[in-house]
């Protein structure tokens, strides 16, 4: 198993494709793109997680006189 993306991987080319094109995305387009939204969310809220902390951590040290 691998956390790199399929179309990154050269082993799943077929033998008569030398480019290695995968035709099994072109079934499963609905399914990715909803995955993608899902990704991008928690993407975003990592991103929102993290500038609360340095937020918080900024409040904090200002506070105290750092």
């Amino acid at each position: 198993m691998s956390a790199v993306p399929g179309h990154f991987m050269s082993e799943n080319r077929k033998p008569d494709d030398p480019e290695g094109r995968d035709d099994s995305r072109t079934s499963g387009a609905e399914n990715e793109q909803g995955e993608d939204s899902f990704a991008t969310f928690w993407q975003w809220f990592a991103l929102a997680v993290l500038l609360f902390a340095w937020i918080a951590e900024a409040t904090m040290c200002a506070d105290r006189g750092f």
